[in-house]
């Protein structure tokens, strides 16, 4: 049957003129670069047709028949074997150490003392976020040039990048704002297609969106359905061109419970994936936050609940997590955003103490491939960016301090 549906795949991909969709028109030097939304890809040749778009509010929404979802799910299954493309493994909790590393914010802050100043505490990878719906504009032209220099920087210093990419072009979407997913799938894979190809001896890692389980990040409210689409075809349109890059399930917030549309726990947004089925095919890193509050969103949190997550769901792929965001959060002149009254006691001291455990205690987990500090760089007023950065004005530097002797120290 796999063989039969193989071929079925190939000779469609030949019907609808399979030269290859990789050619983006864009020259290694460039900075502004159109991406390819003209020509439709293989990806949207073979499956608009069972693409729906982005239900709008209120409207009902039908529930899929079982035959159509094993249809669905063995079509995407399909794509794997027609391009070669191996399969996550589901049993890869790793036992190396884990690999550390900053967020930086590049594009707006001062890019090479970022860099230098990762490199000198001792992390061996920088992260950057590529924010689409920022980058790109009407006429779809892609202004690459803060995410090359930051690329260039990070392998100058001898760090590994990941890239981690969120929000889309107003344009693209029923909702004329940029945080949320594009209308159609084909403009997201060409994106990430572009991006793939611009960078593969580039970077290391590939992170698809950020936190996809709350409306602040995901305007139209969470819909792990649609992200599993979006995850599985950005790990084909990645591992077509860079088969080494690691793909990570974009960073989830860990929440008790769960109030759609606002936001859905982690948990139970990991529970709809696998009940949905595509979105485990896409990713080999399982990407989880840990920015609070205490008791609950701290490291030792985040690590434990997952761990007895997976104790408790034996079917799920038991793939390495990737924490792609952890920090420690301190007021601003007495003041913190809203919601974020829990870190208003919070103190350097403290925050130096903490890191050292938590370093510690991911090394120990044996669970975690990747862990980011966030963040270096972002100094944008009273915001949750601004309150967890510890390269800030006004702070001593005793938790950067922390984090490089207990790096020298491993």
């Amino acid at each position: 049957m796999k063989r039969i549906l193989c071929v079925f795949t190939i000779a469609i991909l030949t019907a609808c003129g399979a030269t290859d969709s990789s050619t983006t028109g864009d020259s290694p030097d460039a900075t502004v670069t159109p991406w390819p939304t003209a020509t439709p890809s293989r990806l949207d040749q073979l499956y608009e047709p069972l693409f729906a778009l982005p239900t709008p509010i209120g409207r009902f929404v039908p529930t899929p028949t079982p035959n159509a979802e094993m249809l669905r799910l063995t079509q995407y299954r399909d794509l794997f074997y027609a391009y070669g493309i191996p399969f996550p493994p589901d049993l890869s909790i790793p036992t190396q150490r884990t690999e550390f590393g900053a967020q930086i914010n590049g594009c707006d802050g001062p890019t090479e003392s970022l860099v230098r100043l990762a490199k000198e505490i001792g992390f061996k990878w920088v992260k950057q976020q590529v924010r689409w719906g920022d980058l790109t504009n009407t006429a779809g032209l892609t202004n690459w040039g803060c995410v090359d220099r930051t690329v260039d920087l990070a392998r100058q210093h001898g760090l590994k990048v990941m890239l981690s990419v969120t929000t889309a072009p107003a344009h693209l979407r029923f909702i004329p704002r940029v945080t949320g997913p594009p209308n159609r799938l084909r403009d997201w894979h060409d994106f990430v297609q572009a991006l793939a190809q611009r960078y593969a001896s580039r970077i290391d890692a590939v992170e698809v969106w950020n936190e996809p389980n709350l409306s602040a990040e995901w305007d139209e409210g969470p819909n792990p359905r649609r992200y599993g689409e979006m995850l599985t075809i950005a790990y084909l349109a990645v591992k077509r061109h860079a088969p080494h890059i690691t793909v990570i399930l974009g960073g989830l917030a860990p929440l008790p419970d769960s109030a759609p549309p606002r936001y859905i726990s982690d948990l139970e947004f990991l529970d709809r994936l696998a009940q949905d089925k595509v979105g485990l095919l896409g990713y080999d890193c399982l990407g989880a936050h840990a920015n609070g509050p205490p008791d609950f969103g701290y490291v030792p949190d985040v690590i434990r609940r997952y761990r007895d997550y997976y104790a408790q769901r034996p079917d799920y792929p038991r793939r390495p997590l990737c924490l792609t965001e952890f920090s420690y959060s301190m007021p601003i002149g007495g003041q913190a955003p809203p919601d974020f009254g829990w870190a208003i006691q919070n103190n350097e001291a403290e925050g130096a103490a903490l890191f050292r455990l938590w370093l510690s205690e991911i090394d120990r987990s044996k669970m975690v491939a990747l862990a980011f500090v966030f963040n270096l760089g972002y100094h944008d007023g009273i915001t949750p960016n601004s309150i967890a950065a510890l390269d800030r004005p006004g702070l001593s530097g005793q938790i950067l301090a922390a984090i490089q002797s207990y790096l020298a120290s491993r």
